[in-house]
């Protein structure tokens, strides 16, 4: 995922610059026939009916468990945060190098690419700090680090600066993500683990 990440922002700058955007949006218009076409040819294989699942008990009895949980609670309040107001930020990526700094095609590309190199390099701190004892405090350290970073963005006027914000927070984000998937991972028995995963889509979407 970090791959594309750095790979599909680098490709869209050169591409942007080479056909600008209504070349962009008409090659992505022509992928959705090939995309109805293959589910068009899907013979999906019958299946024996099954009870609907009681999926708002479901949930309640998730989010229950959590609130009663603060390290779960915490994390997941944060996610949701970070979903609203975290996640926006990178939509906004080709308004703010055009308006604030002043670049566009293959340098906006560079800038967005950015994000999934901070990412990577994140991966491995991590993976060497997944453990139990250390949930709360990587949960609150990385939510630390996407707040600042988002604010140095905020400010930053100059394409290298905004290179290294965008940077930071791609790591930021890596580290909250897989710190808060990690809490939800190992604090829940099994019986009740599919239930409070089901809350965290509803913030990292």
């Amino acid at each position: 995922v970090n791959l594309v990440q750095i790979s599909g922002p680098s490709l869209a700058g050169v591409v942007i610059g080479r056909w600008d955007v209504a070349g962009c949006l008409a090659a992505n218009a022509v992928t959705f026939f090939f995309a109805l076409a293959s589910l068009a040819i899907i013979r999906p294989a019958p299946s024996a009916p099954r009870a609907p699942s009681a999926l708002g008990r479901e949930l309640r009895e998730g989010f229950r468990f959590v609130r009663a949980r603060p390290v779960l609670f915490g994390g997941i309040a944060l996610a949701w945060l970070h979903g609203f107001f975290g996640v926006s930020v990178v939509r906004l990526y080709a308004l703010f190098a055009r308006s604030v700094l002043g670049v566009d095609g293959p340098r906006y590309g560079w800038l967005a690419a950015c994000g999934g190199v901070g990412a990577i390099l994140a991966s491995g701190l991590v993976t060497t700090r997944a453990k139990r004892e250390t949930i709360p405090r990587n949960i609150a350290g990385a939510a630390l680090v996407v707040g600042f970073t988002v604010l140095c963005l905020s400010l930053a006027t100059r394409y290298p600066i905004a290179v290294i914000a965008v940077m930071a927070l791609g790591a930021g984000q890596m580290a909250f993500r897989s710190a808060v998937s990690t809490a939800i991972q190992l604090s829940p028995p099994d019986r009740m683990r599919g239930r409070v995963m089901r809350l965290l889509p509803l913030a990292f979407s």
